[in-house]
């Protein structure tokens, strides 16, 4: 990025500074330091200055870096030139072009500084030419004038280089900082995780707009704001709005991540990750990661694997482990449940209805046992029932229960009972046996006129 020439400091120093050279020059000129008559002086810093500032002008518009630096560095030159030489004080005149080099390098930037360095060469040739000839006044021996003219100039050639150099690297590193911020904001902009920056306090110094689609707040809201503010009652009380303790129980060095609940603005709570990461500053990244739609699938695959879909119940496996879970802490006792006239309302009423039927037994099953135990489709129209710690006696009533429950009348007519095995568990028996043994028992159930339930022996 190139300056546009312009109005700035630098280009008002040279009209500042020349009411001052005037008093200057008319105190040298009156005790004898300065041959060259006032007058004459006057007229080559008025006529310097008006040369700058049509220099100043015509560049208003130009967008060639190298343009600018030529006609500013002639104008400069030929500036410093008349009024040095014209002092006796040639030699001494790289130190002016130094000056005022510089000051165009700062404006102009670093590049072609060459030019502005070529402009003095040729400068000086001129100047020490007109002292050669005599046309110039010089306080010291021509020869020695000369010496020193050279001097002078490569030194200045050298400091000029060197302060080009800086002046690249420095403009360099803005833009290089200019380009790390707008990359910053690029990916910050539009990113689906929110980063936020915390001081010491908890305090939020910043936040990306991603805020607004996770909570429903602005920026703007959230910084001054404490990070325990955006947590939900249940992680505040726990602490972990306290982001000192919450790091002094962490690993030294190591970001720390959290996963909490933040309340959107409609009183949803979002889950998400918090990834902190300390700085030298002792302030903190936070990096906030929505985990809301991932946690609703996992429940969601969670409970596919674990409730039957059609009714609700625990599934297959689930009930099993259920099952297995309860003879390994005490006593307990299976009923397989087979509906009947199941299979005649599905084949001649259609799936649909026989769906219906499932959902509604599962439904009476269910409400029956309340919660004297669990109950399960184990597929089909088959459910298990597992109650733990009953006398059999209640069971027994329990199952007659059931039936009773399964024999109301149903919304369609359908002609519905149930069959039930009943098992009691043996010390050490495996699940697989007791369910067989349940299994049995039901088959004789229904083998002996249905609508009945059968223990086991």
């Amino acid at each position: 990025m190139k300056r546009r020439a312009g109005l700035h400091v630098g280009w008002l120093l040279p009209y500042a500074a020349t009411p001052a050279a005037l008093v200057c020059f008319w105190g040298l000129t009156t005790v004898g330091l300065i041959s060259t008559p006032y007058p004459i002086l006057v007229a080559i810093l008025l006529s310097g200055g008006m040369l700058n500032a049509l220099a100043m002008v015509a560049l208003r518009n130009c967008t060639s870096n190298t343009i600018r630096v030529a006609v500013r560095a002639v104008a400069a030159m030929a500036f410093t030139t008349a009024v040095v030489y014209a002092m006796g004080w040639g030699p001494a005149i790289a130190i002016g072009y130094t000056l005022g080099i510089a000051d165009i390098i700062h404006s102009e930037e670093a590049d072609g500084w060459w030019i502005s360095a070529l402009s003095m060469a040729i400068a000086l040739i001129v100047g020490q030419t007109l002292v050669a000839l005599h046309i110039a006044p010089t306080l010291i021996d021509v020869s020695l004038s000369h010496a020193v003219a050279l001097g002078n100039f490569v030194i200045a050639v050298i400091l000029l280089r060197l302060f080009a150099a800086s002046t690249k690297t420095a403009t360099d590193a803005r833009l290089e900082v200019a380009a790390s911020e707008q990359r910053f904001r690029s990916l910050v902009q539009h990113a689906s995780d929110v980063i936020a920056v915390i001081d010491l306090d908890g305090q939020i110094e910043y936040v990306s707009p991603g805020i607004k689609n996770l909570l429903g707040l602005t920026p703007q809201e959230c910084v001054g704001s404490g990070i325990g503010s955006l947590f939900s009652d249940r992680d505040r009380s726990a602490g972990l709005g306290d982001l000192r303790k919450v790091f002094a129980a962490a690993p030294a060095g190591a970001p720390l991540q959290m996963e909490v609940e933040l309340p959107h603005v409609s009183g949803a709570l979002r889950v998400v990750e918090v990834t902190l990461t300390q700085l030298d500053d002792d302030s903190f990244i936070a990096n906030i990661h929505d985990l809301t739609d991932r946690r609703i699938l996992e429940n969601a695959l969670r409970r596919q694997a674990h409730i039957d879909v059609l009714t609700g119940l625990a599934n297959r496996a689930s009930i099993t482990d259920q099952l297995q879970s309860s003879l390994d802490r005490s006593a307990t006792t299976v009923m397989y449940i087979d509906l009947d006239g199941f299979k005649k309302v599905n084949d001649e009423l259609g799936h649909e209805r026989g769906d219906a039927v499932l959902i509604e037994a599962a439904r009476r099953i269910s409400a029956t046992l309340a919660e004297r135990g669990v109950v399960g489709r184990l597929g089909g129209d088959e459910f298990l029932a597992v109650i733990q710690d009953q006398p059999l006696h209640d069971v027994l009533e329990l199952g007659a229960c059931i039936l009773d429950a399964l024999a109301a009348p149903w919304p369609s007519s359908e002609a519905i009972s149930a069959s039930i095995g009943i098992a009691c568990s043996h010390e050490f028996e495996a699940v697989d046996h007791l369910l067989h043994r349940a299994d049995q028992a039901m088959y004789e159930a229904k083998n002996n006129g249905r609508a009945r339930c059968r223990l086991a022996a």
